[in-house]
């Protein structure tokens, strides 16, 4: 499984233009592409979500299409070699935690899980 908190700090520490270059999903490089006010929200998320996980999940950021509307989310899906008991509240922990902090407005990217397998 990478280690994407390493492949972070990588990607800040040597200073890349593209600070969001760990985004390996072509849908979601375009939904930023069209959407560049969502970049700032990502990294807020995107760093919760590591604090939480990254000792034993993979993020990946992923674009989910509604099936019944036109409406498209930027998500990053928490996956698990092996599901823990407690996901679902870790992960809801890390969505109240960005809800509470006034600079989060993540409101346009949703965090959850899949429980797919890591990629």
């Amino acid at each position: 499984m990478p280690d994407h908190y390493a492949l972070q700090h990588v990607v800040q520490k040597n200073g890349e233009d593209d600070p969001l270059s760990f985004i390996n999903d072509q849908a979601a490089r375009d939904y930023l592409a069209e959407h560049p006010d969502v970049r700032r929200p990502l990294m807020t998320a995107w760093n919760a979500a590591l604090e939480e996980f990254h000792a034993d999940a993979e993020i990946s950021v992923e674009v989910f299409s509604e099936p019944d509307e036109d409406d498209e989310y930027l998500t990053l899906y928490v996956r698990q070699e092996e599901y823990q008991d407690d996901i679902l509240d870790r992960i809801d922990a890390v969505r109240m935690q960005l809800r509470r902090s006034p600079t989060a407005n993540i409101g346009r990217i949703l965090l959850t899980t899949d429980f797919q397998p890591p990629h």
